[in-house]
C-alpha cells in the first residue's frame, strides 16, 4: 500500500489478481506474467482497453499500477478500473464473483476462450454499460441480478452453453442497443416485454431451444431502429412478415 493509493486501488489489485488466477492467467498467450514467456502486444489504438501509456501495455502482475496492465483502463483522477477488455487470450477457468466489487466498472469483455462455470452475480455493478462474455463455455442460467443492470447498453452472451428461461425482468433493460443470446440452450418462450426497447438495434436468438413465436413487442421495434432481429425459423414464420430479418 502506497501513501497516494485511492480507495479503489486498495481493493481492485486484489480483485484483478483473483481474476488472473481464476482464468488461468499463466497460460494466457498475451501479456501473462513475465515468467510465462508469452508475448505482450498492446491492444489496438481506439479499442476500449487500449492503454495510452508509454509502454502500450504492461504484463499482468508486473510491479506497477494495475491500471497499466494489459486490457485495463482507469480514469487518471481516481485510478478506479472502468474497462476490462480481455479477449482471445486462451483464457480458461472461471469468472470469479469478486469482480462484482469493481463498482465503477463500465465495460467488461471476456470473450473467445474456454471459461466455464456460471455467470457470477454482477448486481453490484450498477454502472455497467457493456457486458460481453461470448464464445466461452459458460453454463447455468442468466442470474436474476443481471436484469437489474439498468444501465446496460450491450448484453452479449452468445456461443455458450447457457440454459433456462429468459426472465420477464429483461424488460427492465430498456437502454440496450445490442442483445445477443444465440447459440445457447435456452428454453421456453421469449417474454413479450420489449415495448420500451426503442434504442435496440440488433437482437439475435437463433440456435436455442425456444418455443413459441417472436414476441410482438420485438416485432414492433422494427419500426424504430431495430435493424437485425434473428431467431429460429419456427419463431419467425408464425409472426408478421418483415418481423425477423433472418432465421435458422
Amino acid at each position: 500500500v502506497c501513501p497516494d493509493d485511492t480507495f479503489c486501488s486498495l481493493e481492485q489489485r486484489y480483485v484483478m489478481a483473483v481474476l488472473y488466477y481464476s482464468s488461468n492467467g499463466g497460460t494466457w498467450d498475451n501479456c501473462a506474467e513475465a515468467s510465462s514467456g508469452s508475448d505482450c502486444e498492446p491492444i489496438n489504438v481506439g479499442e476500449p482497453g487500449y492503454n495510452p501509456g508509454p509502454d502500450g501495455a504492461r504484463r499482468w502482475l508486473d510491479p506497477v499500477d494495475e491500471c497499466e496492465w494489459y486490457g485495463l483502463r482507469c480514469l487518471p483522477d481516481d485510478k478506479c478500473i472502468r474497462i476490462i477488455q480481455l479477449e482471445n487470450l486462451n483464457q480458461s477457468g472461471n469468472i470469479p464473483s469478486e469482480i462484482a466489487k469493481l463498482s465503477d466498472l463500465r465495460y467488461l469483455a471476456m470473450e473467445d476462450g474456454t471459461i466455464s462455470g456460471t455467470i457470477p452475480d454482477l448486481g453490484d455493478l450498477t454502472n455497467l454499460r457493456f457486458l460481453d462474455l461470448d464464445a466461452q463455455n459458460l453454463e447455468g442460467t442468466i442470474p436474476e441480478s443481471t436484469y437489474t443492470l439498468s444501465t446496460l447498453e450491450t448484453l452479449d452472451l452468445n456461443e455458450n452453453s447457457l440454459t433456462g428461461e429468459i426472465s420477464p425482468l429483461i424488460g427492465d433493460l430498456t437502454k440496450l442497443t445490442f442483445l445477443q443470446l444465440d447459440i445457447n440452450s435456452f428454453i421456453g418462450s421469449l417474454p413479450d416485454v420489449f415495448q420500451d426497447f426503442n434504442l435496440l438495434e440488433e437482437a439475435t436468438f437463433q440456435q436455442n431451444n425456444f418455443t413459441g413465436v417472436m414476441p410482438q413487442s420485438l416485432c414492433d421495434q422494427r419500426a424504430n431502429v431495430l435493424e437485425v432481429l434473428q431467431g429460429s425459423c419456427d419463431q419467425c414464420t408464425a409472426v408478421t412478415a418483415g418481423c425477423c430479418t433472418g432465421c435458422e
